[in-house]
């Protein structure tokens, strides 16, 4: 069988990463071989949480951006009463049932016989 004539690099992190699956899988000792198995599940958890908080931050970022560019309203911009009745106030009453005004408010709070 011939043997590969250079090391590259994928030779060599391939040769490191078995050494490290053999080390820490194979043992004589079967609690020193959870030990390490353990050692390794929980790094690979540290990794793992550490990628998804990146993740989860570059997807609320994401989400910011396409707020801004895709109709995002400040508070100081006017609606029309059509907007105010679409998101505010759907077909004029608000959760309890009560008729409001164009700006999404109860002209009597008070009166719960509307």
């Amino acid at each position: 069988m011939t043997t590969a004539a250079s090391t590259t690099f994928a030779h060599r992190l391939g040769r490191a990463v078995g050494l490290a699956a053999r080390f820490c899988f194979h043992d004589r000792n079967p609690k020193i071989r959870w030990v390490k198995r353990i050692v390794v599940a929980v790094l690979l958890l540290l990794v793992l949480f550490n990628s998804f908080n990146w993740l989860a931050s570059a997807a609320i970022w994401i989400g910011i951006i396409a707020l801004a560019v895709f109709g995002y309203r400040s508070p100081g911009q006017a609606w029309s009463d059509d907007e105010w009745e679409r998101f505010v106030a759907p077909h004029g009453r608000d959760f309890l049932g009560r008729p409001v005004d164009a700006t999404g408010k109860v002209d009597n709070p008070y009166d719960i016989t509307s």
